[in-house]
């Protein structure tokens, strides 16, 4: 996928996503792009917190898309 991640973040925004939730994927999205392209070095901390909130925004999304699906049949 050849997007920036304020592009990826305007396509999620279209998801009924919680408002808590998308800032801390907007806050995922910030730090994944200092430490690839200021080469920030992540805390242990930041790192663990990183795949929970990667985890619920997929579960989510998931969900909705499979709920969508069933509304079309």
């Amino acid at each position: 996928m050849e997007k920036t991640s304020a592009e990826i973040l305007d396509m999620i925004s279209e998801f009924k996503i919680e408002p808590k939730e998308y800032k801390e994927l907007e806050a995922l999205f910030t730090l994944s792009d200092l430490v690839k392209f200021a080469k920030y070095k992540a805390t242990q901390q930041e790192n663990e917190e990183a795949v929970p909130t990667a985890v619920r925004f997929v579960n989510a999304t998931f969900l909705q898309g499979m709920e969508d699906e069933k509304g079309r049949d």
